[in-house]
């Protein structure tokens, strides 16, 4: 083997232990999520378990956040118009549940357009 082939095969081999020690020991940790897109956010912030979402496109349609856990339960929060600072929902989630937030777009017939889940961890 080259010496740039051994460098190499050593730092893949540190990196691997790093991603798999540190993957171990963070999945129990409190993780906050968001999604964003050109015509608004959503997003989860695990501290304090707050749910927001914030329509920054004035153009008929509003943001919706959605998000559910234990398969029965869930939030949502919605904002139309890019009026102000977005408005929290708070929620009392117990510590360590996994979380799914989904970003989607509405309209007064209902929901145009929703993103694929993303998790969070509360």
């Amino acid at each position: 083997m080259t010496i740039p082939t051994v460098r190499r095969l050593a730092a893949i081999s540190a990196l691997a232990l790093t991603v798999f020690g540190l993957g171990a020991s963070t999945a129990s940790a409190s993780q906050s999520q968001n999604i964003s897109t050109e015509r608004g956010a959503v997003w989860f912030n695990h501290d304090g378990d707050r749910l927001y979402a914030i329509d920054t496109k004035v153009d008929g349609m509003g943001v919706q956040a959605f998000l559910t856990w234990n398969r029965t339960r869930s939030a949502s929060v919605s904002d139309r118009g890019a009026h102000g600072p977005p408005k929290p929902k708070n929620l009392d989630i117990p510590e360590g549940t996994i979380l799914e937030l989904q970003m989607c777009y509405f309209r007064n017939s209902g929901l145009v357009k929703c993103s694929k889940p993303q998790t969070a961890i509360a």
